[in-house]
């Protein structure tokens, strides 16, 4: 048999990064996990993932544990002369 180099690697996989951070914010008490931050955060992690690879996996950790999903925080309203 012949020996064959290995590489020893940090194992990382998109997946269960995101699983974590929906777990993350499940475990804070949030009713609605918000997809924009975390992907953001995990692009940080993964810089050779596209955002679209980012999301879904997110998307698909939310949809796993059975929460509800919101693409990004809600805006506080601009006070307008109407509602001073």
């Amino acid at each position: 048999m012949i020996d064959t180099m290995k590489t020893i690697q940090k194992p990382a996989n998109v997946f269960v990064a995101a699983a974590l951070a929906v777990d993350r914010q499940i475990a804070r008490g949030n009713s609605v996990v918000v997809v924009r931050p975390l992907v953001d955060e995990l692009a940080m992690q993964f810089p050779r993932h596209q955002p679209q690879e980012l999301s879904a996996a997110i998307i698909t950790a939310i949809a796993l544990r059975g929460a509800a999903m919101q693409w990004q925080a809600e805006q506080p309203a601009l006070a307008t002369g109407q509602n001073v």
